[in-house]
């Protein structure tokens, strides 16, 4: 994991929130409908021919915004797939104070000065922390590979 990867986790965020917007403002779309005639004849005998007027829904209109929830859907499971490796990557980490930092960091997305007044530290030593953690957990990462 690199600060790049964790860094993208507020616009993940965001664009998952638009993405459900998305979804929802296209499923509650109105559908331009068109007017028709069809034959049928009664259910019964004599089995009389009759015409009935129908309404429907553009079939090219449905199917394109079918397609438009399902590409939004999909990129919406993408998104919230890379938002839950980051969470679960900050989820194992076991020292509080440094889980603690990465929660603030990349996960509410405050800068390293707004973190350093929440712990008590310096913006320089949140830096430090986070790039020291990742450099340990990528080089054990390595050699477990």
């Amino acid at each position: 994991m690199t600060k790049q990867e964790l860094a993208k986790y507020p616009a993940l965020k965001r664009r998952a929130e638009k993405l459900k917007e998305d979804i929802y403002e296209l499923q509650t779309k109105d559908i331009d409908s068109v007017s028709g005639k069809v034959k049928g004849s009664m259910r019964e005998h004599p089995y009389t021919e009759r015409r009935f007027s129908v309404q429907m829904e553009v079939p090219e209109e449905v199917e394109k915004v079918r397609r438009q929830i399902a590409s939004k859907r999909q990129e919406l499971e993408d998104t919230e797939r890379e938002m839950q490796w980051i969470e679960e990557f900050i989820d194992n980490i076991e020292d509080i104070h440094i889980k603690t930092i990465f929660e603030y960091s990349f996960l509410d997305g405050l800068t390293q000065r707004e973190v350093g007044e929440k712990v008590g530290l310096d913006r320089s030593r949140i830096s430090r922390k986070i790039d020291n953690y990742l450099k340990t957990h990528t080089k054990h990462k390595k050699s477990v590979l």
